[in-house]
């Protein structure tokens, strides 16, 4: 090799080598940004002369592998935090995490079959020991239909124990699960087996580990379950309805007594397409947040009745919290002026501001649940980004109040310093003349729904599952001894 050849060869190989320390920079860069806050995250007061710093990060961190992850649905219960979600891998597998206080994960389960996708999962809660989980599922070999309901019941939060398969000839859907005061489960979820051609809601009650029937809505279009909200005495199944209502959609509440009769079913809504997210319960009354251009937070006595109601003047809601003080609501933001994509509002318990705040993280996120406990406000989301996959993510955000004069970012804001106005002079509450059709869950009567364990049925269903069984062959022996005495004479 020639003097004029190795300098070249050596020069290519630094090259080289320079190019992927330059790229090694590259990544570790982006993903510091990724997993972490911007320094310059602005957060301000926006109804006083200067600005008032409310908020500070305390930590922000992020839940994820390699493959994707998303967060649909968390509760707090005895200091810890249980998420539920999906992770996409070769089939989509249900995800269930726990975090404490710190932000610390206590453990991380996915759950799923083989040929299985989990499309959907909603309305995790906490019964006794158990974590119950309402799920659509989608099988190539154990589901009965295209699509159906999926209860699981994790044991001590790790261990399946029991689960209940739940469907029909055609699809089933859109799953949202409560726990009553009393001890009951109450799940609701959409079905297109009871009337292919328009969609309904279903509700269902299990109690004292059976469950024995499903009262189905008779509507006209297309209807679904959201959330059910618990009263103490009764409890609420909110959903979107096009079959009622005055508009494109509308919110839709049907209340029931604990005895699961129904008590009154109300519709409330503009002439737009309104669609509830979520709801909490307070002393004086029930707060639901909307996704609608025309209202988005509304206050509704223990009857239904209208008391009052506001529209964020920015963003899109996507959580609701009920605090000490009132209400926490956050959300997406988009501004082609401002540089932030959270928003976060505190008030009282008629909706008067106390503060609120705005976010700049380092991509896309959504805001999907929010707690108070102790010191910190909690803020559970997803990220993503074109350059990367997608994440849970939770950041820790202490309350405090320091004096910032920075005139030039209130005037910026001045065209929403009042992040909320009133907008009940829109909003019609119509009572509607809901009714509902019985069908009982038998092992041997399989009128629009089955149901099968792929795990284990809850105990007391899979005994009467198996008396009914029995009875069912003792009468088909006596009808064969019967036919046979016909046959002789």
């Amino acid at each position: 090799m020639s003097r004029e050849r190795l300098i070249i060869f050596i020069l290519s190989i630094l090259l080289f080598v320079i190019s992927l320390s330059f790229s090694a920079y590259v990544l570790y860069q982006n993903d510091k940004n990724f997993r972490n806050f911007l320094n310059s995250i602005l957060v301000q007061d926006l109804r006083l002369t200067n600005v008032i710093k409310y908020t500070e990060v305390y930590s922000y961190r992020i839940y994820g592998n390699t493959n994707s992850e998303f967060v649909y649905s968390v509760i707090l219960q005895e200091d810890k935090f249980f998420l539920l979600g999906l992770r996409e891998d070769v089939n989509k597998k249900g995800l269930l995490l726990s975090v404490d206080l710190s932000g610390n994960l206590s453990f991380d389960k996915d759950f799923g079959l083989r040929n299985s996708d989990i499309l959907f999962l909603n309305g995790i809660v906490k019964t006794n020991k158990d974590i119950v989980i309402g799920s659509e599922f989608v099988s190539r070999e154990v589901d009965f239909g295209k699509g159906d309901i999926w209860l699981l019941f994790f044991t001590n939060s790790t261990n399946i124990a029991y689960d209940l398969l739940l469907g029909g000839e055609d699809s089933e859907n859109s799953p949202t699960v409560r726990d009553l005061k009393n001890g009951d489960l109450v799940f609701a979820f959409m079905t297109k087996s009871f009337n292919t051609n328009s969609p309904t809601i279903a509700v269902a009650k299990i109690i004292s580990n059976d469950l024995r029937e499903i009262k189905v809505l008779k509507n006209l279009v297309k209807d679904t379950p959201i959330t059910i909200l618990d009263l103490g005495s009764n409890y609420w199944v909110v959903g979107e309805t096009k079959s009622f209502g005055e508009g494109e959609s509308d919110v839709i509440i049907i209340a029931f007594d604990y005895s699961d009769n129904l008590i009154w079913a109300k519709t409330l809504g503009t002439k737009r397409t309104d669609t509830p997210i979520s709801g909490v319960v307070q002393e004086d009354g029930v707060w639901l947040l909307v996704a609608s251009s025309i209202f988005n937070l509304v206050k509704l006595d223990f009857n239904g009745n209208l008391i009052l109601s506001k529209r964020i003047k920015y963003g899109y809601p996507t959580c609701l919290h009920k605090s000490e003080e009132g209400l926490i609501v956050s959300g997406s933001f988009s501004s082609k002026e401002l540089p932030y994509n959270i928003f976060l509002i505190k008030t009282d318990t008629n909706l008067n501001v106390i503060w609120q705040d705005f976010f700049t993280f380092t991509y896309e996120e959504t805001p999907v649940g929010i707690f108070e406990s102790k010191n910190f406000l909690y803020l559970f989301g997803n990220s993503s980004s074109e350059i990367s996959k997608e994440d849970i993510w939770l950041t820790m955000i202490k309350e405090i109040k320091l004096v910032s004069n920075s005139n030039d970012l209130t005037n910026a804001f001045a065209s929403i310093r009042e992040p909320l106005v009133d907008s009940t002079d829109k909003l019609v509450v119509s009572n509607i003349a809901a009714e509902f059709i019985t069908i009982p869950i038998s092992a041997t009567n399989k009128n629009v729904f089955q149901v099968k364990s792929i795990y284990s049925l809850l105990p007391n269903m899979a005994e009467r599952f198996k008396r009914e069984k029995e009875e069912l062959q003792k009468l088909e022996k006596i009808k064969k001894k019967t036919k046979k005495k016909s046959k002789k004479k």
